[in-house]
């Protein structure tokens, strides 16, 4: 069986936590049941001030006796969005509940050099320059950009009117793409709701950052300051880039080689099957029963990411990476593309400081 298609990641939206849990009954005597499903996502660029993480909860009470509609509840960030009563916790679908969140993407094409064109606010209006776009401010929508001068001096303009900055080619506008996240529990199976970014399931953006983030002890996440990184410094004049890596370190570091973890346990061969489609990779380390599987793999020549897959029901399986539960589901909760396999899919954003 091939393996299905690695995972875009997005620019400026990422799920990092998915989860339907059936969290059972009250008692026999009540014969109800209780259902839960929780996305928390991050809406914006991770490294935006704008950024922020929000979690968004269905709650599912069903009763077994009769045919009674279940009970509904929607929660974001806490606050409740349905029902919109006040003191009423839980009530019956009448018709499917719809929630929108509208946001702004990322600009198209940036950091790619050649991928728009400027003109300084002064001087010649009719001459355009190869540039990059680098950001946008959040304040009052001026481009930060890199603009390459007739002379090949490459020189930074900040804060540039968006009509100053057009795409090369095309010639069109800056294109920052106005995003929607959506909500959608359906009045007949509230079990089946669905979270879209612009009409597609969110099951395609999946999303953990690389290297793993700090740990207050332990675990198996790298403490913040304890792993190595990678350091460029700029002369004053600008022509002069030094890094405090050598040569092959810095080429895996560009291309985010994958390699196994040394293993002093046994080695297994495997293809891109075995980690969901990251590619070719000829050993890795593994744990476990059939019910519980575990693996470690090394992105880059820093950044060493632990992946555990477990079993939890006869359709249910955890999949936790770096310690963190990140998808708690059913096939059908995932749109796994084939009956009978779980499948997901899932990125490694590397994050850039200043």
């Amino acid at each position: 069986m091939a393996p299905p298609p690695a995972a875009q990641p997005e620019a400026d939206f990422a799920v990092l936590e998915f989860a339907y849990r059936d969290l059972g009954g009250d008692s026999v005597l009540h014969r109800r049941s209780q259902e839960e499903l929780t996305w928390r996502v991050r809406v914006g660029r991770a490294t935006s001030a704008s950024s922020r993480v929000m979690n968004i909860r269905v709650c599912i009470d069903s009763s077994s006796r009769g045919s009674a509609e279940p009970l509904v509840s929607v929660a974001v960030d806490n606050e409740q969005v349905f029902p919109g009563v006040p003191f009423v916790e839980k009530a019956h679908l009448e018709l499917d509940f719809h929630w929108e969140l509208a946001f702004d993407g990322e600009v198209e094409g940036l950091h790619r050099p050649g991928f728009h064109e400027m003109r300084p606010a002064h001087g010649d209006l009719l001459r355009w320059h190869s540039c990059a776009v680098l950001g946008r401010s959040e304040e009052d929508g001026s481009l930060t950009v890199l603009a390459t001068m007739p002379d090949g001096e490459r020189v930074v303009y900040p804060r540039v009117e968006p009509g100053h900055v057009r795409r090369a080619g095309s010639r069109g506008p800056v294109a920052a793409p106005a995003r929607t996240l959506s909500l959608c529990v359906p009045q007949s199976r509230p079990q089946a709701a669905a979270l879209r970014l612009d009409g597609r399931p969110v099951t395609h953006c999946f999303c953990r950052p690389t290297p793993p983030p700090a740990r207050p002890s332990g675990g198996a996440a790298q403490a913040e300051g304890a792993g190595p990184a990678v350091s460029f410094s700029v002369s004053r004049d600008r022509r002069t880039v030094r890094c405090d890596r050598g040569d092959a370190a810095l080429r895996s570091f560009l291309g985010h080689e994958l390699a196994a973890v040394p293993s002093g346990s046994f080695a297994h061969e495997a293809g891109s099957e075995a980690l969901g489609g990251f590619g070719g990779l000829p050993e890795f380390k593994a744990w476990g029963a059939r019910a519980s599987k575990r693996w470690e793999f090394q992105l880059g020549p820093f950044a060493v990411h632990v992946v555990e897959l477990h079993r939890k029901h006869a359709k249910t399986h955890v999949l936790v990476v770096d310690d963190d539960v990140l998808v708690e589901a059913k096939p059908e909760d995932m749109h796994s593309p084939q009956d009978g396999f779980w499948t997901c899919r899932s990125s490694c954003l590397r994050a850039i400081s200043p």
